[in-house]
């Protein structure tokens, strides 16, 4: 009786040391309704960094002020033609715009070119090879003469460039006669003067009549033609003109008149004083040291031989009325 009363009691001491929890264990998380959750590594980054890049006001950078454009322009005024050109920051480029207002003569050039002879040569030293085709504003140094293009060309040794038309380079090919050249913009109103009011101003008009065909020269701006005006002011100068190499009519003054030979080429319409004597009408191109003296606007070889016709003719001139 004793050893099973023994034996029961080792039994429930077994059972005691078995059925309650580890005395030693690794705490448990908590997860009473009061401890905060576990955060995850997105919501910690939204605690720790600051509102979104659309929630904050960033700097303002202000944008900068349109830049001003102080180009030097260059307005060439021919009839009711205008053209500017924008002058680039060459030294040749300032001293053209330094010599302005100018009143020349617009002479050919090969077939893509206008020129124009400053007064004064331009120095080149700092000006850029001239490239491009339509519009080009340039300056050949050999020999002095501004040039305005109408065509492609082919850069070259002494051709610089001085800037490029901004308006009106589509009127370069007609050009004719004298060029009013002035410091721009243009002014609005300020264009050339009214049909009307040229047709008045006969001051420097010489007047030439083929049969009963007349026509109208302007004069040139030199001695030359101011001693022509001076013989004309006398009476009526005819004079008999034959052709000569396909190009020209020409005929002796029977006088001499002061000669401004300049190397030029020659157009339809462009009047010149050949070696003081004679007088050239010519109808065609042709490049040589020739004095101008006039020009028959808007003239074209056509135009002028149904005028002037083939071999000798009778060619008055006079001022105009």
């Amino acid at each position: 009786m004793k050893q099973i009363f023994i034996s029961a009691l080792l039994s429930l001491a077994l059972m005691g040391g078995c059925g309650g929890q580890p005395s030693s264990s690794l705490p448990s998380a908590s997860r009473s309704e009061n401890a905060p959750a576990p955060q995850s590594l997105a919501s910690a980054a939204e605690e720790t960094l600051p509102a979104s890049l659309s929630e904050t006001s960033a700097p303002v950078v202000p944008e900068p002020a349109p830049a001003e454009n102080t180009a030097k322009q260059m307005v060439v005024q021919n009839g009711e033609r205008t053209m500017v050109f924008a002058l680039n920051d060459s030294a040749a480029a300032n001293a053209l715009y330094e010599q302005l207002p100018l009143e020349l003569e617009v002479e050919n050039f090969s077939s893509n070119e206008k020129i124009f002879y400053p007064p004064d040569k331009l120095d080149c030293a700092d000006a850029p090879i001239a490239e491009g085709g339509e519009g080009v504003l340039a300056y050949y140094e050999p020999w002095g003469d501004v040039v305005m293009f109408y065509g492609d060309f082919s850069s070259g040794s002494g051709l610089y460039g001085l800037g490029e038309a901004v308006s009106g380079a589509e009127h370069i090919p007609n050009l004719s006669g004298i060029l009013q050249i002035t410091a721009g913009p243009a002014e609005t109103g300020s264009a050339a003067p009214k049909q009307e009011e040229r047709e008045g101003d006969t001051e420097n008009t010489m007047k030439i009549q083929v049969g009963n065909e007349t026509l109208y020269a302007e004069l040139t701006d030199n001695s030359s033609a101011q001693a022509l005006k001076e013989l004309l002011a006398q009476g009526p100068l005819t004079i008999q003109m034959s052709d000569y190499g396909d190009m020209e009519k020409v005929g002796p003054i029977g006088q001499s008149l002061p000669r401004n030979d300049r190397q030029i080429t020659t157009g339809p319409g462009d009047i010149i004083l050949y070696q003081g004597s004679s007088l050239v009408i010519y109808y065609d191109i042709n490049s040589w040291n020739f004095t101008p003296i006039g020009k028959i606007g808007d003239a074209t070889r056509e135009a002028l031989l149904d005028v002037l016709g083939s071999g000798n003719v009778s060619v008055t001139f006079s001022l105009g009325e």
